[in-house]
C-alpha cells in the first residue's frame, strides 16, 4: 500500500485523464453514450477510492481492486470492440462488408 500513491499519480490517474481526453468525445460523437457514461462513472469512483486509500483508508483497497478489474474487462469486452467496429466500418463502408 505504501507505493499506491506513486502508482496512482504516475500511472492510473494520467491514464484515465488521457482516456477521457481522447476517447470520451469520440465515443459520444459515435453514439456510444452508455459506454461513455460507464467510462466516466468508473473513473470517478476509482478516483474517489484512490483518494481514500491515499488518505490512509486501506479498507478501500479491495473495492478499488475489484472495480479496476471490472473496468478493464469493460474496456476489453465493450469499449474496444466498439472502436474496432468503427474502424472496420471506415475501412469497408458497404453494409454487407463485401
Amino acid at each position: 500500500m505504501a507505493d499506491f500513491p506513486k502508482r496512482w499519480n504516475d500511472g492510473l490517474a494520467p491514464h484515465f485523464a488521457e482516456e477521457e481526453r481522447a476517447l470520451l468525445p469520440r465515443t459520444l460523437a459515435e453514439g456510444g453514450n452508455s459506454l461513455a457514461e460507464r467510462l466516466k462513472e468508473d473513473h470517478a469512483r476509482l478516483r474517489e477510492l484512490a483518494a481514500r486509500i491515499i488518505a490512509g483508508g486501506a479498507e478501500a483497497l479491495t473495492e478499488f481492486g475489484t472495480l479496476l478489474s471490472n473496468h478493464v474487462h469493460f474496456e476489453e469486452r465493450e469499449l474496444f470492440p466498439f472502436y474496432e467496429r468503427l474502424v472496420d466500418e471506415r475501412q469497408d463502408p458497404t453494409p454487407t462488408g463485401q
